[in-house]
């Protein structure tokens, strides 16, 4: 790691008028003075770029917590919905106590997250499980199409069914949505 640069990018990150840093052997010791706010958001921004430099010790992955990308969807999702969405678009991604870990940039999950959210309002009131939600949600975030679309293609397919008034999945969830993204990238559509 470049120290010039680091030390360069945490101090465009303290968001206060008065702020001290130094590097005394390999720790960064930093004493901020300010309001409240100000000294919230300076923590904020310097996690933030710690966590870019944490990057590297995870095979290149970064952490995004549930809060973020909830508040940033628009809501709660599910965060295994978003995950597979990801890496049904070639990143990897796992859940974590936290958030998310995933090699996406943030802007990558933020606009998959939406796209979960959109498909989940969508779904909602169409007899469809929670299972068949989650695997249309991640496939339309994937670029898949029109959730109800999907949910149409699926049943067509056999690859979901209704049965007791609820429609459930006819395989793994992950692997619906799978099949589906599939489906669409070869021009197939219901039988």
């Amino acid at each position: 790691m470049d120290l010039e640069r680091f030390l360069e990018r945490v101090s465009k990150a303290l968001a206060t008028g008065s702020a001290i840093y130094r590097v005394e052997g390999g720790t960064l010791k930093i004493t901020v003075y300010g309001s409240e706010a100000e000294i919230k958001e300076t923590v904020r921004r310097i996690k933030q770029l710690l966590g870019e430099y944490k990057t590297q010790e995870r095979g290149g992955t970064r952490l995004y917590t549930w809060r973020r990308i909830h508040r940033d969807a628009g809501g709660a999702i599910p965060l295994d919905a978003l995950a597979q969405a990801l890496r049904l678009q070639g990143y990897k991604a796992r859940e974590t106590g936290e958030g998310l870990e995933t090699t996406a940039t943030y802007e990558e999950v933020a606009a998959a997250a939406q796209a979960v959210w959109e498909a989940m309002k969508t779904l909602a009131g169409s007899g469809a499980s929670r299972s068949v939600k989650k695997a249309i949600a991640a496939a339309h975030a994937a670029g898949a199409g029109d959730p109800g679309e999907l949910l149409e293609e699926a049943l067509a397919a056999g690859l979901a069914r209704e049965e007791d008034d609820r429609i459930i999945p006819a395989m793994e969830w992950r692997m619906l949505s799978e099949t589906l993204l599939s489906r669409r990238r070869h021009g197939l559509r219901g039988d």
